[in-house]
């Protein structure tokens, strides 16, 4: 009995698992539009952490998101004023936050840590 639970345990977290990289695959990209407000990393050009976000919080590499404006959108990128200063981001992030349906902050970033709501950011899904 013991093994048929501990089996049954094992193949509902692998399903969870492969459920978890599917729906973070959906939510890998940000929409974005010129004059939608945003928030990003605002690090130079040392950290290519790339974080971008719908609320203000923390990015994945430690700094914390600022508001910024999109100046243009590109195929894959937008180019965004942050600081007074345009700097281009990826629109598609290689790792998208845990956030539940309904109550995401829209967090993508190209390095791993943690979204701006606090949860886990998840690698995307390889392909």
């Amino acid at each position: 009995m013991k093994k048929i639970l501990s089996t049954a345990a094992a193949a509902a977290v692998l399903v969870l698992v492969f459920a978890t990289f599917l729906l973070a695959d959906a939510r890998a990209t940000i929409d974005l539009a010129p004059g939608d407000e945003v928030y990003a990393c605002k690090c130079g050009p040392e950290c290519d952490c790339g974080t971008l976000s719908r609320v203000a919080n923390i990015c994945s590499c430690g700094m914390d998101l600022v508001r910024a404006r999109v100046v243009s959108v590109g195929e894959g990128t937008a180019t965004l004023l942050v600081g007074g200063k345009e700097k281009i981001f990826k629109t598609t992030g290689r790792y998208v936050c845990a956030c539940r349906e309904g109550s995401c902050c829209g967090t993508i970033s190209q390095k791993p840590g943690k979204c701006a709501c606090g949860r886990i950011i998840l690698p995307l899904a390889p392909r």
